[in-house]
């Protein structure tokens, strides 16, 4: 579906980091992808935008990538997921509850989300810890697992949810990148093989 601009020029405003940003293009736009709380518009060059819409139709959010199309998904009923591609396998996530019209912080690189829960790894002094917490609030839940992961960037090879309070998760573990395979629990402190 195109969308023809008045006198061929548009207006656009991107809210990044708290600055707005303003696009002027004489060329047309094609809207990618279209949903009732999400839009997604090629506007040529490499340059996509985003809009959030929440319940009432209402924009909460709106957004730039350059070079590669974001992708936004349902991963629930209720919930969007924003995901901005940078590039060398590296992305960046924000999570949109529909329902209670809530956006998460950002996430890099998640690993997995459902059940409004997001895993993903934070490498801390040359150790790499995987975080299972709630995308909207860290109170209701946050646990930190320290496996034999291998060092390397991403060593998680596969990740779900089994239910909401259980992750199974395969790895490369040590210095030979063992694929383990693990169920984590959420709602204890220990970890079951």
């Amino acid at each position: 579906m195109k969308v023809k601009k008045i006198l061929g020029m548009l207006l656009f405003i991107a809210t990044i980091s708290g600055g707005c940003i303003w696009f002027i293009s004489d060329k047309e736009e094609t809207i990618i992808e279209e949903d009732k709380y999400f839009r997604i518009i090629d506007a040529g060059e490499q340059t996509y935008f985003y809009l959030i819409y929440n319940a009432d139709g209402k924009e909460v959010k709106n957004g730039v990538s350059y070079r590669i199309e974001p992708w936004i998904h349902y991963i629930d009923q209720g919930t969007i997921e924003i995901h901005i591609g940078v590039g060398t396998e590296t992305f960046y996530c924000v999570y949109y509850d529909t329902i209670n019209d809530r956006f998460s912080e950002q996430y890099e690189s998640p690993v997995v989300a459902k059940y409004n829960k997001v895993v993903f790894l934070d490498h801390r002094e040359g150790e790499t810890v995987l975080i299972i917490k709630d995308m909207f609030d860290e109170g209701n839940c946050y646990h930190e697992y320290f496996l034999d992961f291998a060092e390397m960037i991403s060593p998680v090879v596969s990740a779900e949810f089994t239910d909401e309070d259980t992750l199974l998760i395969t790895y490369n573990s040590g210095d030979f990148y063992d694929a383990k395979t693990k169920l984590l629990y959420c709602d204890e402190s220990e970890n079951k093989e």
